[in-house]
């Protein structure tokens, strides 16, 4: 497996570059995709024509870790 992915960067008001990005490291129960297609919501369209808006430039966003942990699975289950 390659040791680098391609990335969408995003560096400020109409810059986006498609950049060779080191793979993130897979924790236990991680899993990595490889998407068929991608795409770009309206609030990120925003922020690509007038931003940056809501980024913060200076967070080195560097993976997924910045994401918020999935919730819990449910306390309980019921079979049908």
């Amino acid at each position: 497996m390659a040791q680098t992915m391609r990335a969408a960067r995003y560096y400020g008001k109409e810059d986006v570059r498609i950049e060779e990005t080191p793979r993130p490291v897979l924790s236990p129960g991680q899993i990595l995709i490889k998407p068929s297609h991608v795409g770009i919501c309206g609030t990120d369209l925003h922020e690509y024509i007038a931003g940056p808006t809501y980024v913060s430039l200076s967070l080195p966003i560097t993976d997924h870790s910045l994401l918020p942990p999935p919730p819990p699975p449910p306390l309980s289950s019921r079979r049908f």
